[in-house]
């Protein structure tokens, strides 16, 4: 079997005077070093190019034509490698040829001085030095190559788990959708026979059935509130959006236009200068806004008249939406949990409602490619923020 020989410890050796070159490789073998000649410049630059320990080279070795070559050899090393090279030069002191050629390899080569005559003992200890440096170049580089395996294979696999997670995520809210979306018939059912029982019957019922008639309509009432929460929020995840300008003061008439509590005299919802224009979807826009101005209103201390304000800021390429009421409060440590699902903050349990609308209008957001959080105080209100992208045009 023919066994292939490992150059990358190889020293070329380019002394192109007398049998320099020969000697020179015969003193490194007989130190136990893999030696091999040169036959010009361009030759040892293509060794080295191929992978090679470190270069021996006299300074007659350069030529005008070749030394460029050499430079852009150097050069075009990989970030780990700087080949030592082991300038062999002419007695006790630099010709002008080394300064020049120093001048044009020093600066991109690990370069090491000779001067003839060439001792054997120094020859080969300054090129076991220059072995000793490639070799902790090479010890880089397979850390390198290590690292990069290992950030490549990362990569694959939170590549691979987030493709099985976004799948999973589909399935369950396709699933949570058709759950809903099926449970809403007989609870339909359920709520038009109670409606139809009081309608009809109460007048038969004494206190104890209609108290428990009531609390029947009761529970149905806020079950159908929950499905058609969870429908809205897993409807969020689905399908395309038309995703476009909208000015905020057209979206905050409309949602105050459709509901009628918002008129009421006893509370006052304040719009502060203009709204601005962002990027979104009309629809859920509207979603967002109904969310935030009926919590502002529903979680209010007894006695006291909700008040909301509204205003509009640019930040930093976007515009933040702000939401202030002088409700309840939250205590720090539900800022970020009330925005997940069926979550509500100590002192908001007491009010009706599922735990489901500052999820959807997370969801609603972030699906528009914005953020949204909150800052308050217990018992001195809370301002709520939603960040969303610019218009472009505004």
């Amino acid at each position: 079997m023919i066994q292939m020989l490992d150059n990358s410890l190889t020293i070329l050796v380019l002394t192109p005077t007398g049998n320099d070159a020969l000697n020179a490789v015969s003193v490194l073998r007989d130190a136990g070093m893999q030696a091999m000649q040169c036959a010009s410049l361009t030759d040892a630059c293509k060794q080295i190019e191929e992978g090679a320990g470190a270069l021996l080279i006299a300074e007659e070795a350069f030529t005008i034509e070749e030394t460029g070559l050499l430079m852009k050899t150097l050069q075009d090393q990989k970030p780990w490698s700087d080949i030592p090279l082991v300038l062999i030069t002419a007695g006790d002191h630099l010709t002008h040829a080394a300064l020049a050629n120093l001048e044009v390899v020093g600066p991109a080569g690990n370069v090491t001085l000779l001067e003839r005559p060439l001792r054997p003992a120094t020859l080969v200890s300054s090129l076991r030095v220059a072995l000793r440096s490639r070799r902790r170049q090479y010890q880089i580089r397979d850390l390198l190559e290590q690292q990069q395996r290992l950030q490549d294979d990362l990569e694959k696999r939170v590549h691979e788990r987030t493709a099985q997670l976004t799948e999973t995520i589909a399935e369950l809210e396709a699933f949570s959708y058709s759950v809903s979306h099926d449970l809403r018939t007989p609870l339909r059912a359920m709520q038009g026979y109670s409606e139809f029982l009081w309608e009809d019957y109460s007048m038969r019922l004494d206190d104890q059935g209609k108290e428990y008639l009531r609390r029947i309509l009761q529970a149905s009432g806020r079950l159908d509130q929950l499905v058609q929460d969870i429908l809205t929020y897993s409807r969020l995840s689905r399908g395309e959006w038309d995703i476009k300008d909208i000015r905020l003061e057209k979206i905050l008439a409309d949602v105050i236009e459709s509901y009628p509590m918002l008129h009421s005299s006893n509370i006052d919802i304040e719009s502060k200068a203009s709204l601005l224009a962002v990027r979104g979807h009309e629809g859920s826009l509207m979603q967002v806004f109904s969310n935030l101005l009926t919590n502002a209103l529903k979680f209010v201390p007894e006695g006291r008249k909700p008040m909301v304000k509204i205003r509009a800021e640019p930040v930093d390429g976007k515009v933040r939406l702000w939401f202030e009421d002088n409700g309840i409060g939250i205590a720090p440590a539900y800022w970020e949990r009330i925005f997940k699902m069926f979550e509500k903050a100590p002192g908001a349990k007491e009010y009706e409602g599922t735990g489901m609308g500052l999820a959807i209008v997370r969801k609603a957001v972030e699906r528009m490619g914005g953020r949204v959080g909150v800052e308050s105080t217990p018992g001195r209100g809370s301002k709520f923020w939603v960040e969303l992208p610019k218009a472009h045009e505004q």
